[in-house]
């Protein structure tokens, strides 16, 4: 008997200060808040403690994160964890896997 093994789609972040900004996010790279499958919200700092190498994440407009003590925590965060290598700007191909990707061409993420 021959086992089949699936792999595991990566999962998705959606890194943004609050869950409202994770929500418009998701929409402004083209996909539906409500239909995404695979991805986890990361609203704080501590949420990105033990990420898989390589996990592509999303998120928009950083420069406006640094106006709350939690923003600047989360931006501070991401950059290093982002410089270490444990995750990665999306790309389209990363997008495709999800299931409510409605095609929208690859938006440029606003990474320092």
């Amino acid at each position: 008997m021959m086992i089949k093994i699936m792999k595991r789609p990566r999962i998705l972040l959606i890194v943004a200060p609050s869950l409202y900004q994770c929500a418009k996010t998701a929409e402004a790279w083209g996909l539906v808040p409500g239909q995404i499958e695979n991805f986890r919200n990361v609203t704080r700092a501590i949420q990105l403690r033990g990420v898989t190498p390589g996990t592509p994440f999303i998120s928009i407009d950083r420069k406006s994160w640094v106006a709350t003590p939690e923003g600047y925590e989360l931006d501070t965060a991401l950059d290093v964890v982002q410089r270490a290598g444990l995750v990665r700007i999306a790309q389209d191909d990363d997008l495709a896997n999800h299931r409510a990707y409605d095609g929208v061409p690859l938006r440029e993420a606003v990474a320092r």
